[in-house]
């Protein structure tokens, strides 16, 4: 495969690149102590380079801090206003999280659908996607 830009057969897939260049690994570890106790740990890391960086996948979507925040608000605005109209704090207590539960199966079904699309979309793109290691210039074949 050849560089758009500077003709380089120096290419690679953004997705072995990420590959290549990401490590992970696990790491574990116990102390005997004088009072005759054990501790023990357990850890996992992993570590890119600049390249790694760019080369990595796109991210998945979330309903992010702005739409929960709304959400959170809703339900609370949700839960006063029927306990108010019962005459009853219980059932407006119960209204919460059956509130909170609404919009998160609305979130669910509707506005994560077309967030889970464009995500597959950028992640097929993402499959097909080249960088010149000579260049930088990065294309899509």
């Amino acid at each position: 495969m050849k560089c758009p830009e500077c003709e380089s057969e120096n290419t690679r897939k953004y997705s072995i690149v990420n590959e290549d260049v990401t490590s992970k690994g696990e790491s574990e570890g116990s102390v005997d102590h004088s009072d005759f106790s054990v501790s023990h740990s357990r850890s996992e890391h992993s570590s890119q380079t600049e390249l790694a960086k760019r080369c990595s996948p796109p991210d998945e979507p979330s309903p992010g801090f702005i739409l929960s925040t709304i959400g959170i608000v809703f339900s609370v605005w949700f839960a006063f206003q029927v306990g108010d109209m019962m005459d009853s704090f219980w059932i407006g207590l119960v209204s919460f999280p059956v509130s909170t539960t609404m919009l998160y199966v609305f979130w669910s079904l509707v506005l994560a659908r077309s967030s889970h699309r464009r995500h597959e979309e950028d992640m097929a793109e993402w499959e097909k996607t080249w960088i010149c290691l000579k260049c930088g210039n990065s294309y899509i074949n």
